[in-house]
């Protein structure tokens, strides 16, 4: 299971916060209420929000507020993310690891002329901080991740996404639902008919929004979250291949090892080899 899409935060005092560095960074369309920012130590990725893209280098930061859409894609070979997660709602119920984010979705994108900012090392200390909890640091934390919004408000060039009219939030909305019900109800039968009458849309129409926003077309989308729970099942063992795949909505084993082969580049066969020998990314 992918802890960043889940939202898991666990870390020896229980805070509503995950820091990580990977270089696995490339996630399927997804929403929550968390706060989430990304932030592009090395190489490059591809981000969209609610159907907007833009390209991240080494340096830049994308800042998602909660509710919105956002996917990452296309990472360099390179890529090497810092990823902060929060949950601000129970984070102000913790009474001190007060943080919140009023600001709207927004891409930061490295000024060149400037080399003092010292983000990239304050980055660091924070992923320390949180790797090597202690006493305290939950306000060590807090007094970190305040000091990296300042900077990147005070030395970035920030471009926010746009929210749209009335009609874009509407749409919106119906995609987070969708969403929503695909991640709970994937092992299910889902077809697009069910869910445009859902959205109270034409077929069409909501295929049309579904992919405009998400940037995946509704039926590769559902097969995206099949494949991804797949992944994590035989991660964790004991059931096969075939019976897991059943468990996770696919109708055929032929279908399926077709488009798991298409995603992850091996066989079901050789991706479970691959992580019995500690090899779990391709």
């Amino acid at each position: 299971m992918l802890i960043h899409e889940h939202k898991t935060y666990d870390n020896p005092l229980g805070l509503p916060i995950a820091i990580r560095k990977t270089r696995n960074c490339e996630f399927a369309s997804h929403w929550h209420t968390d706060f989430e920012a990304a932030f592009v130590l090395e190489g490059g990725v591809r981000v969209s929000l609610n159907g907007i893209q833009a390209q991240l280098h080494e340096g830049d930061a994308f800042v998602c507020s909660g509710g919105d859409i956002h996917s990452y894609a296309e990472p360099s070979d390179d890529l090497q993310v810092l990823l902060l997660t929060f949950d601000p709602l129970a984070a102000r119920k913790t009474g001190t690891l007060v943080m919140d984010s009023p600001v709207r979705s927004s891409v930061f994108y490295r000024d060149v002329k400037r080399t003092g900012t010292q983000l990239k090392a304050l980055l660091n200390r924070m992923y320390e901080e949180y790797t090597h909890m202690s006493a305290g640091s939950e306000f060590f934390l807090y007094a970190y991740i305040l000091e990296i919004q300042g900077i990147l408000h005070r030395y970035y060039a920030k471009t926010a996404f746009q929210p749209g009219g009335t009609g874009r939030q509407t749409h919106l909305h119906l995609i987070r639902e969708s969403i929503s019900y695909i991640e709970a109800h994937f092992a299910e039968e889902i077809t697009l008919k069910s869910m445009a009458k859902a959205a109270l849309m034409s077929e069409s129409n909501f295929s049309r929004e579904f992919k405009k926003i998400t940037g995946t077309g509704f039926k590769e989308y559902v097969t995206l979250v099949r494949l991804r729970e797949v992944a994590a099942a035989l991660g964790e063992g004991g059931a096969g291949v075939a019976a897991v795949a059943y468990a996770c909505g696919f109708g055929s084993v032929r279908t399926f090892n077709r488009v798991f082969r298409t995603r992850y580049s091996v066989t079901p066969g050789m991706y479970c080899a691959g992580l019995r020998a500690g090899l779990t990314r391709y």
